[in-house]
């Protein structure tokens, strides 16, 4: 769905968010439209394949934010998860190692 003659009809430094299929983009696509400038920006949630394979470029290019497939339905969770986001981001404000819910560097997220 989301290919490279789709980015091409994008305004000029549109974003691309994806939270909903991965196997709707096509990454290589997408990698191609934000090296071209089609894009500004991606910031993906899910992916054509997960995990991930160590080697892809998603996790380095510097166009792209890379979450671990977070992005579903969070009201119910708010509660929860509110206290954890307002100390792990006073710590990252300060400077400080990340108290809460780190990513794990080996598995890569």
């Amino acid at each position: 769905l989301f290919n490279l003659s789709l980015f091409k009809q994008f305004k000029p430094g549109a974003m691309f968010v994806n939270v909903g299929r991965g196997e709707s983009v096509v990454t290589a696509d997408l990698l191609t439209a934000l090296d071209q400038e089609l894009l500004s920006f991606a910031a993906l949630d899910v992916f054509e394949e997960e995990p991930l394979p160590a080697e892809s470029p998603v996790y380095t290019h510097s166009k792209i934010l890379a979450t671990p497939h977070i992005a579903g339905f969070m009201d119910d969770y708010l509660g929860t998860l509110r206290p954890i986001i307002e100390e792990n981001l006073q710590a990252f404000i300060d400077r400080e190692e990340l108290p809460v819910s780190e990513v794990d560097l080996e598995r890569k997220y």
